[in-house]
């Protein structure tokens, strides 16, 4: 049996703000993303989507204190839409590539 083990080399941290509560924010994660969680910083409910226009109706509920992950991955094109129910929510979004 053969194996090739790839590591996870490059990690990526961005927090963007979600100004406005019940507004779809988005972000876009790098190409040959292996890896990634999303979450509220503070006590905010957060609505992921991976369509536009849908985390408002059809989405994932990350609940406060919670996160949203993924592994095993290698997307490349791939966004996240978001909303929290709360202004002001950083939204703490860690990629792996």
């Amino acid at each position: 049996i053969n194996a090739v083990i790839a590591s996870l080399a490059t990690p990526l941290i961005a927090n963007p703000t979600t100004l406005l509560a019940s507004t779809e924010y988005s972000y876009s994660f790098p190409a040959n993303t292996r890896k990634f969680s999303i979450r509220a910083r503070g006590n905010a409910k957060l609505q992921l989507a991976f369509t536009l226009g849908q985390s408002g109706t059809n989405y994932i509920t990350v609940f406060p204190g919670s996160k949203y992950e993924e592994i095993g991955l290698k997307i490349t094109g791939v966004t996240a839409y978001f909303q929290s129910n709360k202004a002001g929510e950083t939204v703490e979004i860690l990629s792996w590539t």
